[in-house]
């Protein structure tokens, strides 16, 4: 328990407020650019919200943008790193993105927009990106949370027995930092968890640096706890605190778990004062409605089918019973989510194998191709969870001759499938996995999004619509299809995701829902 002067004390504290310079008009911030120690490499290509966003950046040097996709976060991180530069305040700047598919794009943009700025895209074995690491005078240095993982860290002795893990290598990253003293977080959510390798390697490299820029449209789902990771990164606890336990104090209420443990729920009551407190060091951006394309939502609801109805109970009923037993929760879930796309895994007990059960009607999948073959020339995108739902997919568009390009985890140079779905007028239709391609990627050539599984994560189901659902889209009107099979927890998880979207708006907004009524 912390002691209540304490909470009181951090809550009274001082903080800077940065939410006016999302209104400043063009002539206020041509103001504040000339009181900037010298002029910005990149200024007069900006759009108004993008100079809001350099301003504060060259003021703080650490700041965290909660910008929605299409609103210029890569080019107003390029034009801060080579204000910094020419300061002489930084050398080198590691960028780092959620997949392989996100450096392409990075390099892409920053091409198209900088031509000046030169980038190092790190690429092939930790070893060979050592070697392009020290050999490069690029400005940008770009990899992803995975990549530079692997990178700084070396394999221990877990403390499991015969296990082996990851452990953060300090003679790696001071080598590292010996090179890059700026550090960009592009979807900084991927460093919101205090207690894993990512957020402690970026830790380790944030406080060496004399930049840092949090870069995010989404920077919590459900659950707001989510920021202090990403805030501690940004200024070291100074807009959220030192520690975690003193931000949980503040704004949740503990309890003791049935099955042991502590649960904590934030307080409702609390939104305005952490919208308030987050002010310190961060703002919004949200996307222009006026440059979004209008969508049209269409939920498409299919039934069960019969011989998969008892499966359903019986995952329904495994949930109930694993209540408290997180792995065995988790499984059951998955298996619901399984049958609601068609089929059911398992592993082979003869052959030590992963299969899978596919059920002989697939109502789910069975709809979503009719749908496809009704759209005769607009481009289309399937987004989806699993491996084997993309294998069963692309089977039936290959049976149709369908011409299809499909980037999941395994898909080697996938950049080059991407450039064939936006130029190739034949190439109708691209299946993407949600995790490969939810983040950074630039598919206003589609008109049609359709959601055969959804992700649950509330951040994961925004950056993924946010593909084809973005400012400078082709279309006018797009239209979303949610592939919904009743009995099963698709329709939950969309009813989930809305609660969470609520919440953000509150926080990152200021939106309180009870004001719009």
């Amino acid at each position: 328990m912390i002691p209540s002067f304490i909470i009181r004390r951090f809550r009274e504290r001082k903080l800077n407020d940065y939410r006016p310079y999302t209104k400043l008009s063009a002539g206020e911030l041509l103001r504040l650019r000339k009181k900037l120690p010298v002029r910005p490499p990149i200024w007069n290509p900006l759009q108004l919200h993008q100079k809001r966003m350099l301003v504060v950046g060259a003021q703080t040097g650490r700041f965290a943008f909660h910008a929605d996709t299409g609103t210029g976060k890569t080019y107003t991180a390029v034009a801060l790193v080579r204000y910094f530069k020419k300061l002489g305040r930084v050398k080198q700047t590691l960028v780092l993105v959620p997949n392989k598919t996100n450096k392409a794009e990075w390099a892409r943009n920053v091409k198209k927009h900088s031509t000046s700025t030169k980038v190092c895209v790190l690429t092939g074995s930790s070893i060979k990106k050592w070697e392009q690491f020290n050999a490069t005078d690029a400005d940008l240095i770009v990899e992803t949370y995975a990549g530079l993982m692997r990178m700084v860290s070396t394999m221990v002795k877990a403390k499991r027995k015969n296990r082996r893990k990851l452990k953060w290598n300090q003679t790696k990253i001071k080598n590292l930092c010996e090179k890059v003293n700026g550090l960009i977080l592009d979807e900084s959510t991927l460093v919101k968890t205090k207690s894993k390798l990512p957020f402690r390697i970026a830790r380790q490299i944030s406080k060496r640096c004399t930049i840092v820029f949090a870069l995010t449209g989404t920077p919590f789902g459900k659950e707001p706890m989510d920021l202090w990771a990403q805030f501690y990164l940004v200024d070291g606890g100074e807009t959220l605190g030192p520690t975690l336990g003193l931000f949980r104090e503040v704004f949740y209420s503990a309890t003791k778990g049935f099955w042991g443990g502590t649960t904590y729920k934030f307080k409702k009551k609390m939104k305005s004062e952490l919208h308030r407190m987050i002010a310190n060091r961060s703002i919004s951006i949200p996307a222009d409605s006026a440059d979004l394309p209008t969508v049209v939502s269409v939920p498409v609801l299919v039934k069960l089918p019969k011989d998969a109805i008892e499966y359903a109970r019986s995952a329904k009923d495994a949930v109930i019973k694993a209540h408290g037993n997180y792995q065995e929760m988790k499984n059951a879930f998955l298996r619901m989510r399984q049958i609601s796309s068609g089929y059911l895994g398992y592993v082979d007990d003869e052959l030590g194998e992963k299969v899978q059960y596919h059920f002989p009607t697939n109502p789910k999948l069975e709809a979503l191709i009719a749908k496809i073959q009704e759209i005769s020339a607009d481009k289309i995108i399937v987004f989806h969870e699993y491996t084997a739902s993309g294998d069963t997919i692309a089977a039936k568009l290959k049976e149709l001759s369908i011409k299809f390009v499909r980037v999941y985890g395994k898909t080697k140079e996938p950049e080059k499938l991407l450039q064939q779905f936006d130029e190739d007028p034949k190439t109708q239709v691209l299946l993407l996995n949600n995790a490969a391609g939810g983040f950074g990627l630039n598919l206003q050539v589609a008109r049609y999004g359709m959601v055969y599984e959804s992700p649950v994560s509330p951040i994961m189901r925004k950056q993924v619509l946010a593909r084809f659902i973005r400012q400078h889209s082709k279309h006018r009107t797009v239209f979303l299809y949610d592939y919904i099979c009743r009995g099963t927890y698709d329709q939950r998880i969309l009813d989930a995701i809305a609660a969470g979207r609520d919440l953000f708006e509150a926080i990152i907004l200021g939106k309180d829902q009870r004001t719009k009524r």
